[in-house]
């Protein structure tokens, strides 16, 4: 009976440790599938990073004037053709 018991806890045991490593393996696909979140996340990242550097905000502040001209650019021509 002893025999017996002790394969029940060992499969108890190995079912449990099972259970674990998937509960592991679905958060991380979960995490994965989360692309809004994870750019998010990214976005802060970088923001803070832009707040503490002062050449790559200016650096950013530049690239977001350029895409504003070029976007306003286009915009002029399409409308006057």
């Amino acid at each position: 009976m002893t025999g017996d018991t002790n394969e029940v806890e060992e499969l108890a045991a190995a079912a449990e440790h099972q259970r674990a490593e998937l509960a592991t393996t679905v958060e991380a696909l979960a995490d994965k599938a989360d692309v809004t979140g994870r750019a998010k996340t990214k976005a802060r990242t970088e923001l803070e990073r832009v707040r503490h550097d002062p050449k790559l905000a200016a650096l950013l502040a530049g690239a977001v004037a350029g895409v504003v001209t070029v976007a306003t650019l286009r915009r002029i021509r399409r409308n006057h053709h």
